[in-house]
């Protein structure tokens, strides 16, 4: 708390003293592909969602509208809150780690093996959602191999007041409050958004609460801003474990663990300054956020105890960095230098404390210390030719220090240095009538989370080897201002990938891996009140070579990756105030869980179909929806009995037929 409080008395001491003057206009921003929210330049190969694609859709949260505006691979969350797991690339059940989830350009994934914890930005406060498939090391770095999803929350500069309420009933004792306000007046501005998400969820012991509040105060600056970002969250979840595959026939909404749960508390400070003094601008972010977590498993085994494993991480960052733009006769060159510094720290008390019935006489048997610390230099340079060229090449170099230590058993302390580079080079071609292609080719890195580092019995092997990657891709696209369509394939190659291997039991580096596929969007409106959006996916993910616990698993499908993934989303704006929107997600086959050399069956396809009636009146919007519709009954993750000699699987079934009506007033 002293950290977060020496914060906000520095950025509030800031913005008393910024110079006072117009505030720079924004509004032609579509993605920030310096880091810089002055640029005008538009990342290669980059899909934006917009406040508005949010509102015309099914999607009541922010992992909804990933999934169905976004084409991104979103699995429920094992503990049925709203953060699900998000993979860009096909990295199965790695995909949290290996996608990097932003607000705002700063960091929202964990150094975990936890989800990003998206529930907790009110949707409302979204402005638009920055997606980067298989880019973004340079500029951000590790744990962007998959891609980058940049949420960006709506700014303190609109004038006036301006202010909503809205309300959410729904199936399973579903309900949700959401409201906000801005206030401002020349170069001053505030913004404040809050919401609480309750439901029972379709399982037994499945009960969620959220609550997350955030927002924004601004000063303008001439040609800049000084604004002081802040967010909090609270999260209870009832931990339903997995079902049987006898138990889903007999019993799928059933809990073998009536008493487990999980707890969390959040908050994040951070002060943005922004500031253009002829060609250069001037940008840093001075960021703090901790998350605390308590994870309770009762009567383990049947034996009358318990575990409980309470966890604390912590994180500072301070990201400087400088834009150079200028013209050269027809010549357009934007130079991005940056340096990025972040210290993190991480305490699990408890992690295998065992206790007497009703929490007696518990005694610690665990007590893991973790640090880490990165810097990194980095530069990005972006040119567009008066031919319609537009080039963009970077690189980023990045140190790394990890230290991890077990005090109670007591397990010696593990410590590295290491020097990881990323590097970047991508076109664009305007060939006219509307068509552009693109080619771009990287690499990327990823080093092990405390958790893939954890050792919990002598002797601990070294800290794992980081992760390495590259990926090619060739593209095209084509848009007339109403419709657009978008191609590309793509091509990686992995090296040293973090996983868990179930067939040793161990966290490991595993042998090459290839994924390659096909990623294809559009959007079509054949008249002025129709409109049709499709998202599809076809991945190839794949071990190069190699052998997991003497099994080979050479050329065997890698698990928990669909083959192919389909998102369409029709709306018909039917009256001139009441639309309809249908929306369809298809998930192909894909391998179980711990089965990683392919000798259990494949898990089968699934598609979800939902339905939103949407009203306006003036300033009153009223929804009604149906979440799928056919109460197809399915599961998105599951994992075999055994890797080495599978006969059935655990899941953990989806909702069956929810449905739900809003309203939402602005004034």
């Amino acid at each position: 708390m002293y950290r977060i409080f020496t914060s906000a008395a520095i950025a509030l001491a800031l913005l008393h003293t910024a110079t006072a003057s117009a505030v720079e206009d924004e509004a032609a921003i579509i993605v920030t592909g310096t880091r810089f929210s002055g640029s005008l330049a538009r990342a290669i190969g980059a899909t934006v969602i917009t406040a508005e694609d949010i509102a015309r859709s099914t999607a009541t949260t922010l992992g909804e509208a990933l999934d169905r505006l976004g084409g991104v691979t979103v699995r429920r969350s094992l503990a049925g809150t709203e953060d699900p797991n998000l993979d860009l690339r096909g990295f199965g059940v790695t995909g949290n780690q290996n996608t990097l989830v932003l607000v705002d350009g700063q960091r929202l994934s964990e150094n975990e093996l936890a989800s990003a914890r998206i529930s907790t930005i009110p949707l409302t406060a979204v402005e638009r959602i920055e997606i980067l498939r298989g880019a973004g090391a340079v500029l951000y770095g590790p744990g962007a191999s998959g891609g980058v999803i940049n949420i960006v929350t709506r700014p303190a500069t609109t004038e006036g007041p301006r202010g909503y309420v809205s309300a959410l009933a729904g199936s399973l004792r579903t309900g949700e409050l959401r409201g906000g306000f801005n206030l401002a007046h020349g170069n001053v501005g505030l913004s404040l958004h809050a919401s609480q998400r309750d439901s029972d969820n379709w399982r037994k012991n499945n009960a969620t609460h959220t609550t997350a509040a955030s927002g924004e105060a601004r000063i303008g600056l001439e040609s800049g801003f000084v604004a002081l970002r802040f967010g909090a969250d609270r999260q209870t979840a009832r931990l339903p474990g997995a079902r049987t595959e006898a138990q889903l026939g007999s019993d799928p909404q059933g809990t073998a663990t009536p008493k487990d749960f999980a707890n969390s508390d959040g908050s994040r400070i951070a002060l943005a300054f922004e500031k253009k003094l002829g060609e250069w601008r001037l940008a840093a972010d001075l960021t703090t956020r901790s998350k605390d977590a308590k994870f309770d498993f009762n009567d383990v085994a049947g034996a009358g105890t318990y575990m409980r494993n309470t966890t604390r991480g912590e994180e500072d960052a301070f990201s400087p960095r400088l834009l150079w733009q200028r013209k050269f006769g027809t010549l357009s060159n934007s130079l991005t230098l940056g340096a990025d510094w972040r210290d993190y720290h991480y305490s699990n008390d408890g992690a295998t404390e065992f206790c007497l019935p009703f929490g007696f006489s518990c005694a610690a048997t665990s007590r893991i210390r973790s640090n880490q610390t990165n810097e990194a230099l980095y530069l990005q340079d972006q040119m567009t030719f008066a031919s319609g060229t537009s080039l963009s090449l970077g690189g980023r170099r990045e140190r790394i220090s990890q230290n991890w230590e077990e005090t109670v058993a007591p397990l010696p302390r593990r410590s590295i240095d290491r020097t990881l580079s990323a590097w970047e080079l991508a076109v664009r071609q305007n060939v006219g009538s509307g068509f552009t292609l693109h080619a771009r080719s990287g690499t990327s890195f990823r080093v092990a989370n405390v958790d893939e580092n954890a050792c919990f019995g002598a002797p601990c092997t070294p800290l794992l080897e980081p992760q390495t990657a590259r990926e090619s891709g060739i593209g095209a696209e084509w848009g007339d201002g109403k419709n657009r369509l978008r191609a590309e394939w793509f091509d990686m190659r992995v090296a040293d990938e973090l996983y868990y291997n179930n067939l040793t039991f161990t966290n490991m580096n595993m042998p090459p891996l290839t994924r390659r596929g096909l990623q294809l969007d559009a959007e079509w409106r054949p008249t002025a009140a129709v409109d049709v959006l499709a998202h599809y996916t076809g991945t190839q993910a794949r071990f190069a070579t190699g052998t997991f616990g003497g099994v080979d698993v050479t050329d065997k499908v890698v698990p928990v990756v669909p083959r192919h993934r389909l998102s369409l989303s029709l709306g018909w704006q039917f009256l001139p105030a009441t639309r309809m929107t249908l929306a369809h997600s298809y998930v192909g086959e894909q391998r179980y869980d711990n089965d990683p050399a392919n000798r259990f069956r494949a898990m089968s396809p699934y598609g979800i179909t939902d339905l939103k009636l949407s009203h306006r009146w003036r300033d009153l919007t009223v929804n009604a929806g149906i979440n799928n519709l056919a109460d197809k009954a399915y599961y998105g993750y599951a994992l075999v009995n055994s890797s080495a000699v599978p006969t059935t699987f655990n899941a953990y079934p989806d909702a069956r037929r929810t449905a739900y009506l809003s309203a939402e007033i602005k004034f």
